[in-house]
């Protein structure tokens, strides 16, 4: 329960700094005729979900005790988007770096387990690029990706009580506070928006989770 509180105060407070600094820097996403917002929009929701997500880890755990292909993945992750809601970075190359990400976190062991060798690693890398561009895809209307993400973590965090795996666990419910905390400034009419920083970065984190899950179900049967 710390993880869902200290995600969701973290997350929270961060959120208005970052409006100020996405106005101050014009960092915002702009109306236009596909879009159905009527003003300038801040897009660095994704940055205090981030943060939301790694504080809470370090509270409930004194450590960070995340493993390190996935700090390295979801901050390479994380970053990408931010420079492409700043400068438009080529879908070619977003898509190389999510693959180079998702293969770091699938051949340091996080990856599904069907007893098939490199194509475990394989498959695993083509579901985590999956998830990873459809929750990016989901962020269209207010409310969405967050409220899917939101979902989505909450039923895996219960699933790693369930099965007392505590790294699920704790990975789950820290993001579950985070976004919780950001859907109250997301809702229309949104205040901010998550960005692709944020999307790409939730689709990462719920592609690993969904792994461990998974995993973590075939190990306890």
């Amino acid at each position: 329960m710390l993880c869902v509180i200290a995600g969701f105060i973290v997350t929270l407070c961060t959120i208005p700094l970052l409006i100020r600094i996405a106005y101050r820097f014009n960092i915002v996403d702009r109306p236009d005729g596909r879009k159905i917002h009527g003003r300038p929009i801040p897009i660095f929701g994704g940055l205090a979900i981030y943060m939301g997500f790694i504080l809470a880890n370090i509270l409930c755990s004194g450590v960070l005790s995340i493993d390190s292909s996935i700090m390295y993945g979801t901050v390479s992750i994380m970053l990408l988007g931010t420079l492409d809601d700043i400068w438009d970075i080529k879908a070619l190359y977003k898509l190389l770096v999510q693959v180079i990400c998702g293969g770091f976190v699938a051949l340091s062991g996080v990856s599904l387990d069907f007893g098939l060798g490199v194509f475990d690693k394989i498959v695993s890398i083509l579901w985590i690029v999956g998830i990873t561009n459809a929750i990016n895809l989901m962020d269209g209307l207010d409310g969405l990706a967050g409220g899917i993400v939101t979902i989505a973590t909450l039923i895996f965090g219960i699933i790693g009580y369930k099965m007392g795996n505590d790294e699920l666990l704790l990975l789950s419910l820290s993001v579950f506070g985070a976004t919780l905390a950001f859907l109250i400034y997301n809702f229309h009419p949104a205040k901010i928006f998550m960005g692709d920083g944020g999307s790409l970065f939730l689709g990462f984190i719920l592609s690993i989770i969904s792994i461990m899950a998974v995993n973590g179900s075939k190990s306890s049967m």
